[in-house]
Parts: C-alpha cells; sequence; structure tokens
C-alpha cells in the first residue's frame, strides 16, 4: 500500500486556495477531484490561512488584518447594548423579591449598573461627535 498524500487545489488566476482538500494513496484519483478551474498542490492547506501566490510559485500567509478603530468601537457599543439587555432581562426576580420582601437592594444595583451603562454609550457618542 502506497503512502497517504494529501492536496490543496488553488485557483488558476486569483491563487484563492479551495476549501476542498483531497487525500489518496493512488494517484490516478486526483484528476477526477480537482474542482474546476483550479490546479493541484501537495499539503494540506487551510484556504482561511493561506493562498497560492502565482508569482512566487509558492503557498504564502494571508496577512490577518487588523481591526480598525472603529470596529472596535461599533463592537464596544453592541456588547455594552447586550449587557444592558441583559441586566434588564434580570430584573423580573429582582422586581419578585422587592415586591416579596420589600428589599429593593437587588433592583436597585442593577439600576445603577444599566445607568453605568447607559453612561457609557453617551460618552462613546460624545466622542464620535468630537471625532467628527
Amino acid at each position: 500500500m502506497s503512502e497517504l498524500k494529501f492536496y490543496s487545489f488553488y485557483h488558476r488566476e486569483t491563487g484563492a486556495i479551495h476549501p476542498h482538500r483531497f487525500a489518496t494513496d493512488d494517484e490516478t484519483q486526483l484528476a477526477a477531484n480537482i474542482p474546476l478551474e483550479h490546479i493541484a498542490i501537495p499539503g494540506d492547506h487551510d484556504h482561511r490561512a493561506a493562498r497560492y501566490d502565482i508569482a512566487l510559485r509558492r503557498v504564502v500567509p494571508i496577512p490577518i488584518a487588523q481591526e480598525t478603530e472603529a470596529e472596535k468601537a461599533e463592537a464596544a457599543h453592541a456588547q455594552t447594548i447586550r449587557d444592558i439587555w441583559s441586566l434588564e432581562a434580570s430584573q423580573a426576580r429582582a422586581v419578585r423579591e422587592a415586591i416579596l420582601t420589600g428589599d429593593r437592594t437587588r433592583l436597585q444595583e442593577i439600576d445603577q449598573q444599566i445607568a453605568a451603562l447607559r453612561a457609557n454609550l453617551q460618552a462613546g457618542k460624545n466622542e464620535k461627535r468630537a471625532a467628527d
């Protein structure tokens, strides 16, 4: 029995690695498994992390895009909104406890957390306006 060999495929014009990979110990099966407009190359290459540089004739890593400040701010804003929703959803238990026991401590804590998060949202909006 032959040794198992792994193959990846790159697009003949763009060099993009195809997500489909192929392993075989019978190289006669390779031709029937090459995607249209692609070329087989030896190796098990991840299409998300590499591409084939046609000029260099080799697989090269894809640079990882750095998140921009605007994207970071947008993600932080979305997370703050989710945190507020989560706290608001947790109020039902605190309301029930306040009604049954008269102790509003937990309800006030939740309200203070929501107020702080809303203040952060407002501060973020003010920073964005100042930057524009």
